[in-house]
């Protein structure tokens, strides 16, 4: 995918999703999508494309090619899209395969990889 801004991880969001300018601006071809559906998003229901793709996250503020994860996933990309972010990160495609952390005194999330929380807390991956 080409560059996005800022995502929001939502794990009440089932799905990675996106919008519209992200798939032009990636040269994705919603024509090849694997499947589309309509959400329930806002309150209303809301056409949306999903594409398979591989994702690039990168650590913000930090340069360098090192710095990233690169995974293929499922985005869903919407007919329109009102958020003031470019994307949303939910349970499919980023929650279930990254530990995430959130702090809201800090105002911060740490990403890891999934086998984290295992090495944490000595609890196994669900099935």
């Amino acid at each position: 995918m080409a560059p996005v801004g800022p995502a929001l991880v939502d794990s009440g969001c089932e799905h990675v999703l996106a919008a519209p300018w992200v798939a032009r601006a990636a040269l994705v071809d919603l024509d090849s999508s694997t499947r589309e559906v309509v959400l329930g998003l806002g309150g209303e229901g809301v056409r949306v494309r999903f594409v398979d793709l591989t994702v690039r996250l990168h650590a913000p503020g930090v340069e360098g090619d090192e710095v990233f994860v690169d995974w293929q996933t499922e985005v869903g990309f919407l007919s329109h899209w009102r958020p003031t972010f470019q994307a949303l990160l939910g349970q499919v495609g980023f929650l279930d395969r990254f530990t995430v952390t959130f702090s809201r005194q800090a105002q911060r999330l740490a990403v890891e990889d999934g086998a984290a929380f295992d090495r944490r807390f000595g609890v196994p991956l669900a099935d």
